[in-house]
Order: structure tokens, then C-alpha cells, then sequence
């Protein structure tokens, strides 16, 4: 199974900040392929190459 993560997921994996994830996410991430979402990739990659 694979499964996209937002922008606010990807933030919240990598600051380790796992209380804000539900228990039902948690054990989806745990199973699945994690991808991040084309929409939050296309936001990052837009805020690095064009800063606010």
C-alpha cells in the first residue's frame, strides 16, 4: 500500500512530532510506502527556488 503525505505530515515526521499524528495514522505509516504528495513536493520545491 502506498501512502502521501501532506505538507504538515512530512513536517511533523521529520521534527519527530508524532503526538500530533493519530493512532490510526501511525500504524498506516508503519505499513505502507510512504510517498510524499506531488502537491507538498511542488510546494517546497517552489518556496526553495522562489523565497518569499
Amino acid at each position: 500500500m502506498i501512502c502521501y503525505l501532506d505538507t504538515a505530515g512530512v513536517v511533523w515526521l521529520a521534527e519527530a512530532n508524532l503526538t500530533k499524528l493519530s493512532q490510526k495514522v501511525l500504524s498506516l505509516i508503519q505499513a505502507a510506502d510512504l510517498r510524499i504528495s506531488p502537491t507538498t513536493f511542488m510546494e517546497s520545491w517552489r518556496r526553495a527556488r522562489w523565497p518569499a
